[in-house]
């Protein structure tokens, strides 16, 4: 369950690219705080759904750096450059 909950529900999950964080929640929830290491990085996920939307991302920081959507809501390792901690602020929306 915790494997569904964290990559399908929280929308926390590794890819080939990077780490996705694509979350798909009730649009009653403002939001949720996870912890979770990748690539030897403790990351402290802070989701905010101001909006009330079930799923799509607005914004994404990293210790407060803004990160290019682009390419999808990803964390890379370009991202996180050898950091063995970082924050990440992630603002839900269309």
């Amino acid at each position: 369950m915790d494997v569904v909950a964290t990559q399908y529900l929280l929308g926390i999950r590794p890819t080939l690219k990077g780490l996705l964080i694509n979350p798909s929640v009730p649009a009653e929830w403002d939001g949720f705080t996870v912890e979770r290491t990748y690539r030897d990085c403790r990351l402290t996920i802070q989701v905010e759904n101001p909006d009330h939307v079930q799923h799509g991302i607005k914004e994404m920081r990293v210790d407060g750096v803004k990160i290019d959507l682009k390419n999808g809501p990803l964390l890379t390792e370009r991202i996180l450059n050898g950091r063995s901690k970082a924050s990440v602020q992630v603002t839900m929306g269309i």
